[in-house]
């Protein structure tokens, strides 16, 4: 019998490194160091987005935003907006110029300077990146001369990739004239992914901050909250419904506009926020490979191995409640609480309980007071939060990040306060796979068959059909023929009948 393996060219996605680069950042702003008595707030937000690649590197471009409220020294609350671009190399061995590296940066950071001329900020940027290569394996899939088993097994492909950046528009109605803008931020998350006719489709949120200074001799601060939807359709060109996709979202720019009605005594507020999402069209496909085979004429000498990765398994967000109460440095007796601003939340640790994740951090906010005699009173708190994630089905590996929104406090005593924040957490999870396969097998030694006609044999104890065919050097469908009955794995009390043709 001539002796032919089949081998099949499998290509697959895995995921085979992570990089960090920590970045520090300086930013000089226009404003005159000399006319801030006091820095009430400081918020950054940044993107990033992956460069050129080469064998190692992998070149990533980001800009940071800074938004920065302050006090001047006549006692007018005023904000100051800045940015600065920011690019770097990160390095790892497994890069090469088809790897897709998906990176994500947060700031870690930020300090603020008024020992200069003008007021300067500095901040520390964390950008981690995945790395994901294609890799071929040559996998034998049957052949003449051999007994294989082929299993089905499952391999991770990914299709092309898509980039946008997204203007989304809102425009709402505030009862009061506003003064000024003295604050405004934006998060987004994806709440649902999948890929249509030849585009990846982004479903998500955006939670939008705005911080006003309202007009009149109080000059109260008024915080509005809005949650924007978006839907994203981005151009990828392999994209169809059967596929899954990945994909991910950072905030570029914010800008705000209002507009006073001085008669109506109402203001329009105009905002335009601008996404970079990204994403992937991919899909779980199946293979039929060997892992084992051997050959009833001759002996085989095997080379086996084993290709494994992670496959998305689902996307879930859910808004959950934290509160807690906070000791501050103590207040005037006559403190007011005027606004809690630049909540963050920071996750901890995150333990996998079968199909839940227990998610531990900590939620850090500013509070603005006022003393009673004008004079603004600032104090940093933060509690911890602990919640549980139920993504309802196992996993193997989840992903979780979170972002604080809607915070709110109230004075419990003049050393206590209370805070609490919606925390949106977005979880992905993966399950792992992996197959093993035979990438070599070479003929050996001549086998000398059994000279019996017919031999009973006693299994082993949880014997299975291929071992069992193995070791027995019988194919699996010839001793299915010739034991009809026998349930596999086996308790080890069958008996085993082999015919030979002679």
């Amino acid at each position: 019998m001539p002796f032919e393996p089949v081998f099949e060219n499998l290509n697959y996605r895995g995921r085979c490194g992570e990089t960090v680069n920590n970045i520090k950042i300086d930013c000089r702003t226009e404003v005159p160091s000399d006319t801030v008595r006091k820095i009430v707030n400081v918020e950054g937000s940044c993107g990033v987005y992956c460069g050129e690649k080469s064998e190692g590197k992998a070149e990533f471009f980001g800009r940071i935003n800074f938004f920065v409220l302050y006090e001047t020294v006549e006692g007018e609350l005023k904000k100051c907006e800045g940015g600065a671009e920011f690019k770097d190399v990160a390095e790892n061995s497994a890069i090469t110029g088809t790897s897709v590296v998906r990176f994500s940066c947060e700031v870690e950071k930020t300090d603020i300077s008024t020992s200069g001329v003008n007021l300067s900020i500095s901040a520390v940027v964390s950008v981690k990146g995945k790395i994901f290569v294609n890799s071929e394996v040559r996998a034998i899939s049957g052949g003449e001369g051999i007994i294989a088993d082929v299993k089905e097994r499952h391999i991770l492909k990914t299709y092309s990739a898509a980039e946008i950046s997204y203007p989304v528009d809102e425009e709402f109605e505030v009862n009061y004239k506003v003064a000024e803008v003295i604050g405004h931020g934006a998060k987004a998350v994806i709440t649902a992914v999948q890929c249509g006719v030849g585009a990846i489709i982004c479903d998500g949120e955006i939670y939008l901050t705005e911080i006003f200074l309202q007009s009149g001799e109080k000059k109260d601060i008024i915080r509005e909250d809005r949650t924007i939807p978006f839907r994203i359709e981005a151009e990828c060109e392999e994209a169809m419904p059967a596929l899954s996709a990945t994909a991910r979202v950072n905030v570029k720019t914010v800008k705000t506009d209002v507009a006073v009605d001085e008669e109506g005594g109402v203001s329009t507020v105009s905002v335009a926020v601008t996404l970079d999402v990204g994403g992937e069209a991919e899909s779980l496909e199946s293979v039929n490979v060997a892992a084992d085979a051997f050959s009833t004429e001759c002996e085989l000498e095997l080379k086996k191995e084993k290709a494994a990765f992670f496959a998305g398994d689902g996307l879930k967000t859910v808004t959950l409640k934290a509160e807690g109460r906070c000791a501050v440095e103590e207040l005037p007796q006559t403190a007011k609480l005027l606004g809690v601003l630049g909540e963050r939340a920071d996750i901890i640790s995150v333990e996998k309980t079968g199909a839940s994740a227990v998610v531990s951090g900590t939620v850090s906010v500013t509070a603005v007071f006022s003393d009673g005699e004008d004079d603004i009173v600032v104090r940093k708190v933060e509690f911890p939060f602990e919640k549980n994630i139920d993504m309802e089905k196992e996993f193997d590996e989840i992903e979780i990040s979170v972002v604080a929104e809607r915070a709110h406090g109230k004075i419990f005593t003049f050393t206590e306060l209370d805070v609490d924040t919606d925390l949106v957490f977005t979880a992905s999870v993966s399950k792992y796979y992996e197959f093993p396969y035979l990438s070599q097998v070479t003929e050996g030694e001549k086998k000398f068959p059994e000279q019996a006609a017919v031999s009973v044999y006693i299994p082993l104890v949880g014997e299975g059909l291929w071992d069992l065919s193995k070791r027995l050097n019988v194919s699996p469908e010839k001793l299915i023929a010739t034991n009809t009955d026998l349930q596999f794995p086996l308790s080890g009390k069958e008996r085993i009948v082999v015919y030979r043709q002679k």
